[in-house]
């Protein structure tokens, strides 16, 4: 009880140095759309019994990409609510473009990284066809305003990198179609399960994924027919190095935590603070937060 008091005092207390607003606003912003997370029950189960280790966490249990239902039930709840200008709610689904490709990574004999835009996943699981066509339907209506979250939700270069030392987990898992293997010697605690795509170990894989931000935003483009307007990073890990890029692809906004993990070259982590108090300017890239 104490604990939860202290938790939602702190929520609140961490919010009153940003702007007040008079006009009541509700921004729903929803990560790790179009990413892979577990493939399905029956792989999971799988995995478990060859010795796999997996968390259990509520990502792994509950977390899949979504289907034609899904999204109809989330549009059609969506449409029951109005604001005040009498315009339906509107979410923004913060989208992964791309999954690795890992037939074509495991016939590389892991010495190579493939992608793939996350349509060809949907198709993979056996999602519906039509899809994408829903993916267009609320965009179309205005309810379902898609950003970037990056190309792939996978900290790409370390997970390669294990794969190549020959680790008989991560090996075991690819076959399945999953990526998030728990308890991984010589990872970092905030890289484990290799979900943070801009964690890096060494400044020599900052080239990587400059890449990686250009060619996820030209994927997004490709998508959905314009250029996104803000990018969260995955888990938040981002490197100042990299906000040009970001720039330069035409986002004019990053979001942000209150404490931003920044990878080092050795891999170690430092929290860089932000706070409500960013200035909006023009030709820049912007910084935001999410307050909860």
């Amino acid at each position: 009880m104490v604990s939860a008091l202290k938790y939602k005092i702190t929520v609140n207390l961490k919010n009153i140095p940003g702007p007040t607003v008079r006009k009541k606003i509700v921004v729903i912003e929803c990560d790790d759309y179009g990413g892979i997370r577990m493939p399905s029950e029956e792989a999971m189960k799988l995995m478990k019994s060859a010795g796999v280790a997996i968390d259990e966490s509520r990502y792994n249990l509950l977390d899949t990409l979504e289907n034609s239902d899904d999204l109809t039930a989330l549009f059609e709840t969506l449409q029951t609510v109005e604001g005040a200008d009498g315009k339906n709610a509107v979410m923004s689904p913060f989208v992964n473009v791309a999954n690795p490709d890992f037939e074509k990574i495991k016939a590389s004999g892991y010495k190579e990284y493939f992608y793939e835009p996350f349509p060809i996943t949907y198709k993979k699981y056996g999602r519906n066809g039509s899809i994408m066509n829903l993916w267009k339907e609320g965009i179309e209506a205005g309810i379902f305003t898609p950003e970037f979250h990056g190309r792939e939700h996978v900290s790409v270069q370390p997970w390669l990198q294990k794969l190549q030392e020959g680790n008989i987990q991560l090996q075991h898992a690819l076959s399945y179609g999953f990526v998030a293997v728990a308890n991984m010697q010589g990872i970092h605690a905030y890289a484990q399960e290799f979900r943070p795509e801009f964690y890096f170990t060494n400044n020599g894989q900052k080239t990587f994924l400059h890449q990686s931000i250009a060619e996820g935003v030209q994927l997004f483009e490709q998508l959905f027919g314009y250029t996104p307007s803000a990018f969260m990073p995955s888990n938040s890990v981002f490197h100042p190095d990299f906000e040009e890029t970001v720039l330069q692809t035409g986002i004019p906004f990053l979001v942000v935590a209150h404490k931003n993990p920044t990878p080092g070259a050795g891999g170690e982590l430092t929290f860089t603070n932000f706070t409500f108090r960013q200035k909006i300017q023009k030709g820049k890239l912007n910084f935001y937060i999410r307050n909860c």
